[in-house]
């Protein structure tokens, strides 16, 4: 095999010490849009830590056990171990990791609950992380560093009822998608926000990772075409109306009684006139702001205005680095096939899957979506569902 650009280190994800480092090792790995990421990696049983002993049980122990994945002198994905598996015929070990984010599904929100009243809306998010990891009564958490973490100039009224133990990944991953606010000056919506989690080098013997976010829902290009046979290969493009809607109905925190749950409901009236009636219901845990309803409605009938276009490229072995495509970002796509015809379209990244060939290359498969869906409904187009 060709020299690889890839290698692996374990750490301990308390102390954040790296304890060995792996080269060669057969690896896959992605990130998605709101989601933690994955990675798969197979290792030798006989593999050396840096003391010159081999690996352990104690080594590999789930959630203990960071992982961190380097591409040249970058890091480009991280996260803990949750499972393995042992083949004593290979002599392999193959690693199943998920990224930091993964861990944030194992952590909840207060037994008496959370409430926070015209707050930032990533102070709340910066809140739930600094409590988990070292407040008084949650604590002991992944040392997750905050400082990548920006206002996006929205005030929100959040309420987590008492026993309702909502998962922190799903805290994020809902504030994340919730446009909130419209600024008259710039024409633009803003309070939702695209966020990562990402390894980084304290020094040369420890790995600590830090959550970032961007300070709007916007995707900003990337300044990259991918085009067919130039720089990849669009395996397939396919066409999904099965998200379309242009009714919304979202659902409120409340106690399950219609005559006191929060609730908002809008019909898309442009839409309506091209297809018929189709609806989609979105619940809005924590949620009781009349003005917040209505605006997730607005993003609900956003998203489903339009058939979605799902584009794959395959590119060339080495073209890019992975970290040019976070999910969320903005590319341009050129595919020259006929029937589609997409010529300098834009489109927003989704899910980015990184593979490793036998040459020691990798090659990025980069699913996307089109950008238009990322684009509110403008008030002239929407009406209440019984106006």
């Amino acid at each position: 095999m060709a020299a690889s650009l890839y290698t692996v280190m374990l750490y301990d994800i308390r102390t954040q010490k790296i304890f060995a480092k792996i080269p060669k090792a057969e690896l896959s790995y992605e990130y998605e849009m709101d989601d933690a990421g994955s990675a798969s990696i197979s290792v030798p049983m006989k593999a050396k830590k840096l003391d010159g002993t081999r690996l352990t049980p104690y080594d590999l122990f789930p959630c203990r056990t960071g992982v961190a994945i380097q591409r040249g002198s970058e890091l480009v994905w991280g996260g803990l171990i949750w499972q393995y598996q042992v083949d004593l015929s290979t002599q392999l070990i193959s690693i199943d990791a998920g990224g930091y984010l993964s861990y944030y599904k194992y952590r909840h929100t207060n037994v008496k609950g959370n409430k926070f009243k015209n707050k930032e809306t990533i102070d709340i998010v910066k809140w739930f992380i600094l409590e988990t990891n070292s407040g008084s009564t949650a604590g002991n958490g992944i040392n997750t560093n905050i400082s990548g973490l920006k206002p996006v100039g929205t005030l929100k009224t959040k309420t987590w009822n008492p026993f309702e133990y909502e998962s922190l990944d799903s805290v994020i991953i809902d504030m994340a998608d919730e446009i909130a606010s419209y600024d008259p000056n710039t024409l633009k919506y803003g309070g939702g926000f695209f966020f990562y989690f990402e390894p980084y080098f304290i020094d040369s013997d420890r790995i600590g990772h830090r959550m970032s976010n961007t300070e709007s829902r916007h995707p900003l290009f990337n300044g990259i075409t991918l085009r067919q046979s130039v720089n990849c290969e669009f395996s397939n493009i396919s066409v999904d109306g099965n998200s379309m809607a242009n009714v919304a109905y979202v659902v409120g925190a409340g106690n399950g009684e219609p005559s006191i749950t929060p609730h908002a409901e809008l019909k898309n009236t442009i839409f309506s006139q091209e297809i018929p009636y189709m609806n989609t219901v979105v619940s809005a845990t924590g949620d009781k702001n009349p003005a917040s309803l209505r605006w997730r409605a607005r993003s609900a009938l956003a998203y489903g205005s339009i058939p979605i276009t799902l584009p794959t490229a395959d590119t060339f072995p080495n073209m890019f680095s992975p970290l040019q495509f976070k999910p969320g970002m903005l590319v341009k796509v050129t595919t020259d096939d006929g029937f589609l015809s997409l010529t300098n379209a834009e489109y927003v990244v989704t899910k980015v899957s990184v593979s490793m060939g036998t040459d020691g290359s990798d090659r990025l498969s980069i699913d996307m979506i089109q950008s238009a869906l990322f684009t509110e409904v403008p008030e002239e187009d929407e009406e209440d569902v019984n106006g």
